[in-house]
């Protein structure tokens, strides 16, 4: 129950990646994936709670977790502050 779980929010959080790539959903989609991110933690941390996951696989898949958010972290940042290419295409 907690695998299908872990993986159906995995997928999901790939599809929120995958509409964020659509410039008018852009926004919507990765406060989405956000939401997603922080549900593969919490299963992540349950699973390991439950003793499903040892210290070593749970400790690899938190940091692969943590740079995950570091790099939507910086996509939203990005969204959100303009793209700097863009706005050197494209001076006012």
């Amino acid at each position: 129950m907690l695998a299908h779980r872990l993986q159906a929010t995995a997928m999901d959080f790939m599809e929120c990646l995958y509409h964020a790539t659509d410039k008018p959903s852009q926004t919507a989609a990765l406060a989405q994936a956000d939401v997603k991110l922080k549900q593969l933690r919490f299963y992540l941390r349950i699973s390991h709670d439950l003793e499903l996951l040892d210290i070593r696989r749970y400790e690899h898949a938190s940091r692969l977790l943590e740079e995950i958010g570091r790099l939507l972290g910086a996509w939203k940042k990005n969204v959100t502050a303009g793209s700097p290419v863009e706005a050197q295409r494209n001076p006012s």
